[in-house]
């Protein structure tokens, strides 16, 4: 393996995430090769590798999970080597010793030759970066666990403190360990190794109480089991850690922690009998204090847990920036939520349509005054054989955009003896379901006339997007609507639970079975499903708000959410509002899921989505509300964690 000199610049780039002034990219399970390119490409955009962890596949593949840091110390000049056996890291070491200083050694598996071998990963810093008077530092690699303990308590009597250790196994009973000791003072330290999951866990309560952080941890595999070495420091800034994370977890705990303020500042990969694990400690950036997090948190759980709700997940934008996002609970049996998770939003689905509506006004395809049946409508006599009544023939887009087209006969609440047309037939494609309805479902009253709530009018105006546009709704809406906004992770729902896509939310049985409705029918009125992030892309990008540009005309977008008389509290873009304060909002309700959008006016500037994955008897709407009402303290102007 080549070495690799960095020259760590002073710019500073848009990345993943944010230490302060600090810029970082983690990113795990590389191979050697993926390792490899992904440090080539970081070397050149400026960034330095931080922290590697080595570890292995059950099949004795190697893989790595690293940092890459862009900060403000400038001119850092280090190399870094991996894949090194023993003696090549001894060799390298020796190379290395007068110009540069040690300052991580990663010991890990790897099967060569059909034998399990020790391979090392390390980083060296230039001396002359470091500036002068560094102190003397001791090393050492492939220590027994006795050997290790003896030369810690020597080092300590002598002046020396751990800042790295690296555990790794050969054997199933043989645990070894490569260290690094600087001769130097610091804030009082407490270090134990060979510690067990349940172990390790008693002990990080016992020391946080006493007010200790933990600075370093690492995982490894003895005797069929995790185990840990750690570090704890008692020092200031408040820090999170988790371990024996499955890799879904580890993933879904980096992106929790990164939507909150916190950074990643250590990894450590390693396998447990055929498992991948991971052990991480975040550190609070600033962004939020302890107390408004924990009143956030808290606020989150209390109300999933009273309403026995599995998991949850929401985001919140202050001024057209992303501020917060966090998953709670629990997407599968399992699976810890992330905001990076997809779910059903339901009639959240309505303003979505609401939007490429007006688009297409916007464009000069359609009015909002045009009739929609007929040989003189959009839809024109493709439906019913052309048969349509007197009512039907003077319904327009309006008409179907504030829900005053079909009056009782065609709304949700089955005012008339009937129930909500999107819920019957569910074998029906759109086409047959909307003969159906023009030809036994008379509006009660003339279009325009009464306000009365209707997903089969939302549906009909999917039909009129395909009509006009040429390609299907989804399509229409992801390239005009959603790419434009940055917001890719929209997709139609499927049916069942074996349709869901990757990064979906299992929906759990409340008041009725999730997997039984014809949901991907419902597009254009209630089939979206999306994660909060992206949901939130969507609003600053058409909520007519000064602080992000909007991507319709800022007529477009206030003749959108303009009431009508007919309509009292909605709006002809499908949202709910008060014209008062400038607020607009929807909800979203299905067997196994609630959600919620809200936004408000431009001197608060906030918008925020909440979805979970159970329907029951707590409402998601006054939750968000005690939650943005209860924050003391919003982050500065300058955060975006979008």
């Amino acid at each position: 393996m080549d070495n690799h000199i960095i020259l760590l610049s002073f710019l500073i780039l848009c990345c993943y995430a944010c230490y302060g002034n600090t810029q970082y990219i983690a990113k795990h399970d590389m191979t050697s090769s993926s390792y490899q390119q992904e440090f080539s490409k970081l070397h050149h955009k400026g960034y330095r590798l931080k922290q590697v962890s080595g570890y292995s596949t059950s099949q004795g593949y190697p893989r790595y999970a690293a940092i890459w840091v862009k900060n403000s110390r400038p001119n850092i000049a280090y190399k870094a080597k991996h894949g090194m056996s023993s003696k090549d890291y001894q060799e390298e070491f020796q190379k290395n010793r007068l110009l540069y200083r040690l300052v991580m050694i990663e010991g890990y598996l790897v099967k060569k030759d059909n034998k399990w071998e020790a391979h090392y990963a390390a980083i060296w810093h230039k001396k002359t970066s470091l500036g002068a008077n560094q102190p003397a530092y001791k090393t050492h690699h492939k220590m027994s666990s006795r050997t290790y303990q003896t030369l810690f308590n020597k080092y300590k009597m002598q002046g020396y403190r751990l800042t790295w250790v690296s555990a790794y196994t050969i054997g199933k009973k043989s645990d070894y360990y490569a260290a690094i000791w600087e001769k130097r003072s610091g804030p009082t330290m407490i270090t134990r190794h060979r510690m067990t999951s349940s172990q390790y866990q008693s002990y990080f309560n016992i020391y946080t109480r006493r007010g200790y952080h933990l600075t370093l941890v690492d995982g490894y595999q003895l005797d069929g089991s995790a185990r840990y070495v750690a570090i704890w420091e008692r020092i200031g800034g408040a820090r999170s850690a988790r371990h024996g994370l499955i890799e879904p977890n580890y993933q879904a705990a980096f992106d929790n922690q990164k939507y909150r303020g916190y950074n990643l500042n250590i990894v450590s990969g390693y396998l447990v009998g055929s498992t991948k694990r991971y052990a991480g400690i975040w550190i609070n950036s600033g962004i939020w204090t302890t107390q408004n997090l924990n009143h956030i948190d808290s606020t989150v759980k209390d109300f999933l847990k009273e309403n026995q709700i599995p998991g949850g997940s929401l985001a919140i934008t202050r001024h057209g920036k992303l501020v917060f996002a966090q998953g709670y609970g629990n997407v599968n049996t399992g699976l810890d939520a992330s905001p990076s998770h997809l779910w059903r939003i339901a009639s959240i689905s309505k303003p979505i349509t609401g939007v490429a509506i007006m688009k297409l006004i916007e464009d000069g395809q359609i009015k909002l005054s045009d009739r929609v049946f007929g040989p003189n409508g959009i839809l024109g006599n493709e439906y019913n054989n052309g048969e349509y009544s007197a009512r039907e023939l003077f319904i327009t887009v309006l008409h179907l955009l504030e829900h005053t087209a079909g009056g009782t006969t065609w709304n949700n609440k089955g005012g008339d003896g009937s129930s909500d047309p999107m819920f019957q037939h569910t074998t029906f494609s759109h086409k047959q379901l909307i003969d159906w309805v023009l030809k036994t479902r008379e509006p009660s009253h003339w279009p325009g006339s009464i306000y009365s709530y209707s997903n089969f009018g939302y549906c009909i105006l999917g039909r009129i997007i395909e009509k006009v546009t040429g390609v299907t709704y989804s399509k229409y809406v992801r390239t005009k609507i959603m790419e434009p906004a940055k917001a890719e992770n929209m997709y139609i729902a499927g049916n069942t639970y074996a349709q869901k896509r990757p990064m979906e939310t299992r929906y759990y049985s409340g008041d009725g079975n999730p997997y039984t409705m014809n949901v991907h029918r419902m597009d254009s009125h209630g089939g979206w499903i999306t994660n909060p992030i992206d949901l939130q892309r969507f609003m600053v990008h058409y909520d007519s708000l000064s602080t992000v540009d909007d991507l319709l005309k800022e007529n477009t977008i206030l003749n959108m959410v303009k009431p009508s008389v007919r309509n009292a509290g909605k709006c002809k873009g499908g949202w709910s509002i008060n014209a008062l304060r400038d607020w607009w909002w929807h909800g979203g309700s299905l067997p196994g899921t609630m959600t919620v959008l809200v936004r408000l006016d431009e001197v608060r500037g906030l918008t925020w989505s909440f979805f979970v994955n159970k329907r029951g008897s707590g409402e998601v709407d006054p939750l968000m509300w005690k939650v943005v009402n209860g924050i003391t303290a919003w982050p500065s102007a300058g955060v975006d964690l979008f």
